[in-house]
């Protein structure tokens, strides 16, 4: 009985001893088969759009990156899209031959059919070459603008390369007042422009009776434009250029010319400081930022961005000229009023609101005030409840945040960002502002596209030397 018992224990052992050594291979062999699968999955070669980042805050070695990541794009029409801004600013930077090159393997890669991103690329080109003087360059490229009217297929864009063309020449000057009849539409702004463009000419060969004469003509030009924004525009531009040029001759009889109930419209607070009217300056930012509270107190639509942009501008300017306590006393207006604005909605108008004045709170108050703000502006992002939304809500506080704080703070609130995409856009920038190239380059060679790669490239741009917003 002990016998047969312990021989049914001995082949119940083996079997299990059997069962568990099988068991033990099949789990060996699995492990065996992650860790081939981790290792190849770890010698995968990067994509080279998520490659060869700069380690440098030099602009060109960024916009070449930008421009490059496009051109690895295999959708070639978002490609080219997208190398429209860097290859730009690369010949703005005076690498014009260089720009051109690449703008060139560009036009040459997009479909045969394209008409759109082709003609655009073609319109850039044209403006390069004029910029260099090279008006044979120009007008090839824009023989490639009106080759558009043979690519078109809708009805309604038949034409579309030869008004492309027609806007280039009248926005650049190069329409002569004679070319076109008094009854074109376009007639007053080729003036306008020709008289510009010669006016740029006499200035580079310092002819100052044609110089005279061309303010003259621009004056006579912005008389005969109807009312209205481009009037305005045209205004402030020769007054701007006049004041480089030293002419107060010029920006004289133009703020004559206008009805000083006009003149805050037509000149604008901004352009008054810029040439020393001091008081005028004063006098029509407190008008702005007065105009701006009333039309916050009966506004209904939440994207209230337009009139808290134009309050913060006109408190800057106020700084800048030196009349701090008014610029106080209007923000102070600014604050208690914001009770009663009913169009406010907590998340992403709140943290827009903060965000805009932390700047003005950091001099009227100081940096401790305006961290505290900064901070505020974080917490309303993150209760903003969509999607969307929400992300630029964060993105918004996070650059208020990096403006009053040490980098270090601000990188890791980034790091905290749950979206991943996001997160590579705001570190990627903070981290080229801080100089962490080697972060940087790990952060980004997880991009997911050549979209994703050539947008972050251009906005490092702006956390550069030179690069900054004007």
């Amino acid at each position: 009985m002990k016998k047969a018992a312990s021989s049914r224990a001995t082949k119940s052992t083996s079997k299990v001893t059997k069962a568990t050594s099988k068991k033990a291979a099949t789990k060996s062999k699995s492990k065996a088969a992650s860790g081939k699968k981790a290792a190849a999955k770890g010698s995968t070669k990067l994509a080279s759009w998520q490659t060869s980042w700069p380690a440098t805050p030099d602009l060109r070695a960024w916009f070449l990156c930008g421009i490059q990541k496009c051109a690895a794009n295999p959708k070639r029409e978002e490609g080219a899209s997208d190398a429209h801004l860097p290859i730009k600013a690369l010949a703005e930077l005076g690498h014009t031959d260089e720009a051109l090159k690449h703008l060139q393997k560009l036009l040459k890669s997009l479909p045969k059919n394209d008409s759109f991103e082709s003609t655009r690329l073609a319109e850039l080109g044209a403006e390069i070459c004029l910029e260099a003087g090279d008006m044979l360059g120009m007008e090839r490229y824009l023989e490639l603008v009106r080759s558009a009217d043979d690519r078109v297929t809708r009805k309604i864009d038949k034409g579309f390369g030869s008004k492309l063309a027609h806007d280039f020449r009248v926005s650049n000057g190069l329409v002569a007042p004679g070319d076109l009849s008094p009854d074109h539409e376009d007639y007053i702004q080729s003036i306008f422009y020709y008289h510009v463009r010669q006016l740029s000419i006499a200035r580079q060969a310092k002819q100052t009776a044609q110089i005279k004469k061309e303010f003259a003509n621009l004056n006579e030009a912005i008389k005969r434009e109807k009312p209205g924004w481009r009037k305005s525009m045209w205004t402030k531009r020769v007054i701007r250029v006049a004041h480089e040029m030293s002419y107060p001759e010029a920006i004289k009889q133009l703020i004559e010319q206008i009805p000083p109930n006009e003149r805050n419209e037509r000149i604008g607070y901004d352009v008054y400081a810029m040439i020393g009217m001091k008081k005028e300056a004063a006098k029509f930012a407190q008008q702005e930022v007065e105009k701006n509270i009333n039309e916050l107190l009966t506004m209904k639509d939440p994207n209230i961005h337009f009139p808290i942009n134009s309050i913060t501008r006109a408190l800057t300017c106020l700084l800048e000229i030196g009349e701090k306590k008014l610029a106080a006393k209007l923000f102070k207006q600014v604050a208690e009023s914001a009770a009663n604005w009913s169009c406010v909605i907590q998340g992403w108008t709140t943290t827009a609101v903060l965000a805009e004045f932390v700047p003005i709170v950091e001099q009227l108050e100081g940096k401790e005030a305006a961290r505290e703000l900064a901070a505020l502006a974080e917490q309303h992002a993150s209760k903003e409840t969509h999607k969307g939304f929400k992300r630029g809500a964060q993105s918004t506080a996070l650059a208020a945040t990096a403006s009053v704080n040490p980098l270090d703070h601000a990188i890791e609130q980034a790091r905290k960002l749950r979206s991943p995409s996001q997160k590579r856009m705001e570190l990627g920038k903070l981290l080229a502002r801080a100089g962490r190239w080697k972060e940087l380059k790990e952060v980004l060679s997880t991009v997911s596209s050549p979209h994703e790669a050539a947008e972050i490239a251009w906005w490092i741009k702006f956390e550069l030397p030179g690069g900054e917003v004007e």
